[in-house]
């Protein structure tokens, strides 16, 4: 089993630099998630210092549920609106001033927590 992981310098977009600085235990728990993310259907990318989530993630169509709480993140990438399966994001303890407006596309969700944000519009 993999025991020590080195990807210093490596020009990696995803997992994003924040972990990657983070240390071997956050880059660990960022590839485990994303491993059991396609059984599961959920992401839960909590405590792990992202600015930003990776727009890449947004093609994970099939994503039911996404937790971003307790992150440094400002906003959400407007490609949120592909997730169209998505019934439950969190985004607690953020920094994110205003949603994008294609979240009102997401017609399935049920559960929108943005609580602990410095929200300036409401969603």
């Amino acid at each position: 089993a993999l025991t020590q992981l080195n990807v210093e310098l490596n020009p990696f977009e995803d997992p994003p630099r924040e972990v990657v600085v983070a240390g071997q235990r956050a880059i660990f728990r960022y590839l485990h998630t994303l491993n059991q993310a396609s059984t599961t259907n959920t992401i839960d990318f909590s405590r792990l210092g992202l600015r930003t989530f990776p727009v890449c993630h947004c093609d994970r169509t099939s994503l039911t549920k996404l937790t971003l709480d307790q992150n440094e993140l400002e906003s959400l990438p407007t490609e949120i609106a592909k997730l169209l399966k998505l019934e439950h994001l969190t985004l607690r303890g953020n920094n994110i001033r205003t949603l994008p407006l294609t979240i009102g596309l997401l017609g399935r969700l049920k559960t929108l927590d943005v609580g602990s944000n410095p929200i300036v519009t409401p969603p």
